[in-house]
């Protein structure tokens, strides 16, 4: 078992698996478990600490299934349902509001490839303070980044969150336009975030539920009828998980007015 995934991982069989999965979000914003091998178990790992949001690709359960559907791919913001890589984003960057958790389940693994990426995003905005001081302040700049084009958000990669907090908001494919300021330095952005990049190959069963105002997620390009269950939510109220994470250094990132 990668070390990574069993760094984090929890017990979702395990009574207190609530208490757990909240513990891990608050804490690292990710856990990773096993064993839910069929749909049913991840929509009710998902309801522990999820108040489901739905999505136009989900089905009546609230589960999106991602595999390969061909030329559908081809069509704006659906990318997913291919066979190629994705790169590192934030789920929903469009929406005003994105969910502020996804839960990923393998249901089949790929023949070849298909790996999960995911980053920290709150090491890459600690280590571009140390690489690009002047990059990682445009970044929380209002307005300096159009998701999704003209019915899109007008937004920022790093933006305030509560106490301190830090909440990221990223993508870097054709549906982002950066200011200037960001867009001559995005290969800067995009080797910090290749540094800080963990790769995950999942099995069946296999899966992590993230913070996704922190944790940005991607995947290799594979073969073979790779299949995916896909769960977005919001933390339920009561467990208080907070959005974002805390910044190594401090600043002062403003919303716009």
């Amino acid at each position: 078992m990668d070390h990574f995934f069993t760094r984090y991982a929890v017990d979702v069989q395990s009574p207190d698996c609530r208490t757990r999965l909240a513990s891990a979000l608050t804490n690292h914003g990710i856990a990773t478990f096993t064993g839910l091998a069929k749909r049913a178990q991840a929509l009710r790992v998902a309801d522990e600490v999820l108040t489901l949001v739905s999505h136009r690709d989900a089905e009546a359960d609230g589960v999106t299934v991602i595999r390969d559907l061909g030329g559908i791919a081809a069509r704006p913001g659906c990318a997913g349902f291919g066979h190629q890589e994705l790169h590192p984003h934030t789920e929903g960057t469009t929406l005003a509001r994105p969910p502020a958790a996804m839960m990923l389940v393998c249901a089949r693994p790929a023949v070849s490839g298909g790996e999960s990426l995911l980053v920290d995003a709150a090491a890459v905005h600690s280590a571009l303070f140390s690489v690009d001081a002047d990059l990682a302040a445009a970044l929380g700049e209002p307005r300096s980044a159009l998701f999704g084009g003209g019915a899109g958000h007008l937004g920022t990669v790093f933006s305030p969150g509560k106490a301190g907090r830090v909440v990221v908001r990223f993508r870097s494919d054709h549906l982002v336009k950066f200011h200037p300021r960001i867009a001559c330095k995005l290969h800067v952005l995009r080797e910090v975030i290749e540094q800080h990049t963990v790769r995950l190959r999942l099995r069946h069963g296999d899966g992590f539920l993230i913070s996704n105002t922190r944790w940005l997620h991607a995947r290799n390009a594979f073969t073979g009828p790779r299949v995916m269950y896909r769960v977005l939510g919001d933390p339920l109220p009561e467990l208080d998980i907070p959005s974002g994470f805390t910044p190594t250094r401090s600043v002062e990132y403003t919303t716009a007015s």
